[in-house]
């Protein structure tokens, strides 16, 4: 459905990559303004592995998600918060309107009986429908914070809003020989392209429906009619 906002997933890897955000900035700022503009969920970077106690490690996550030790919490928020600022500021900064979110704030995403649940986004799509680029925290409310990896973030926003569109998800690992402009991929296609270093394996654990796979170099945001 074109009328239905684009999901991209930027996981931990590209969030503090200044270069990655300069390239997602100039790609913005050159698509203009987009109705619907894109909603880009955010995961946990290296600021918060260490407000964690971690030691700047990918092996200290879980299937791509921080473990948040209840004394970590109120850092672990108050990175995140500051995260989402910053990527705020790097869009808005090229002329983007940007409006930034967080997964835990408005019964936006929480945890229930240890399920993830996608809620009120309503109003989400609305601010992607006039134009507005949303970036959301993949953090949900419970007791206290749990960090979430943007594609099980990305699945229950579809399911909830019942959206259908394949969602986005950006690695910087994809070799020359991927298809310039991505391709969607089942998932078997991504447990092959995660065997072969192109993919975090975690991305083709927790997805079970197909997703449109993209550098993160090459991201271009689509227009929809």
């Amino acid at each position: 459905m074109n009328s239905e906002p684009s999901i991209v997933c930027i996981d931990h890897a590209a969030l503090s990559d200044l270069m990655f955000w300069e390239q997602v900035s100039r790609a913005m700022h050159q698509a203009g303004v987009l109705r619907p503009a894109p909603i880009m969920l955010l995961g946990s970077g290296e600021e918060a592995e260490a407000a964690t106690g971690g030691m700047l490690s990918s092996q200290e996550r879980r299937m791509g998600e921080l473990p948040v030790p209840v004394d970590a919490t109120a850092a672990f928020e108050r990175v995140t918060r500051e995260q989402n600022k910053a990527a705020v500021f790097r869009l808005t900064d090229a002329s983007v309107s940007t409006v930034g979110l967080i997964g835990a704030d408005r019964g936006l995403l929480s945890m229930e009986n240890g399920n993830l649940v996608a809620g009120a986004f309503e109003p989400v799509e609305s601010l992607a429908v006039s134009g507005v680029v949303c970036v959301v925290s993949c953090v949900a409310a419970g007791h206290g914070w749990t960090d979430v990896h943007p594609v099980r973030v990305a699945a229950a926003i579809r399911k909830t809003m019942g959206w259908e569109s394949p969602y986005t998800v950006m690695s910087q690992r994809i070799t020359s020989s991927f298809p310039e402009s991505g391709m969607t991929l089942s998932r078997r296609g991504l447990v092959e392209l995660a065997a072969e270093g192109g993919l975090p394996e975690e991305v083709a654990c927790l997805v079970d429906e197909p997703v449109f796979v993209e550098h993160a170099s090459r991201w271009k945001p689509a227009r929809k009619s």
